[in-house]
């Protein structure tokens, strides 16, 4: 007997151009442990795998538990932030506050993110909500970190201290870099700042 805790059955799934099926699929903890022709009645549902937002501002919505219920509904499971080159972290109290109050009518507010690490904003939606969360380093946020809303070309030491916030994020699990060149202060970067940073990203 099929060693598993629980058994969706009789579903469809995605193949090539069509659908396949129906299959019973088992499940294992939170693991698929087999699938194996149905036995028994057609449900007609499909199964799929869960949707990934890749362009999401949610970062603070996303603790809502009701935009939890609302992304579930429609199948998304993960959510990426950061996007648009503005975001939570490498952040400090000044970078952090300008970030949120930026992008507060996009992303929203919330008392469960603070300023702080790459590390310390994806640790904030541990068993916090129920979605999974990843993030992009923002590009815009980092600049402002280092730079403030400064309207310049950036300078050299600036650049490597970029350079070196955003390895470090990237160490701590960020997916990559995050760009918005028509918002302020990333407006001003010019390709210098730009080829370091995507230079650290490909590394």
């Amino acid at each position: 007997m099929l060693d598993a805790d629980e058994c969706i059955r009789g579903v469809l799934i995605p193949a090539g151009d069509g659908l396949a099926g129906p299959f019973d699929i088992f499940l294992k903890g939170s693991r698929i442990a087999a699938i194996e022709p149905a036995q028994g009645s057609d449900s007609n549902n499909i199964c799929l795998p869960g949707f990934v937002d890749a362009h999401c501002h949610g970062a603070a919505a996303v603790f809502d538990p009701a935009i939890q219920l609302a992304l579930l509904r429609q199948g998304v499971t993960t959510i990426v932030v950061g996007q648009d080159g503005i975001g939570y972290a490498p952040s400090n109290k000044d970078s952090f506050d300008w970030s949120g109050n930026y992008f507060a009518g996009i992303d929203g507010t919330t008392p469960f993110v603070q300023p702080g690490s790459m590390a310390s904003w994806l640790a904030s939606y541990d068993k916090t909500t129920a979605l999974n969360v990843a993030a992009f380093v923002p590009h815009g946020s980092l600049r402002y970190l280092v730079m403030q809303a400064s309207q310049r070309n950036a300078a050299p030491q600036e650049i490597a201290e970029m350079a070196e916030i955003l390895g470090q994020s990237l160490a701590e699990g960020a997916l990559g870099l995050a760009t918005g060149l028509e918002y302020v202060p990333a407006a001003w970067a010019q390709k210098d700042e730009l080829v370091t940073l995507l230079e650290i990203v490909t590394q």
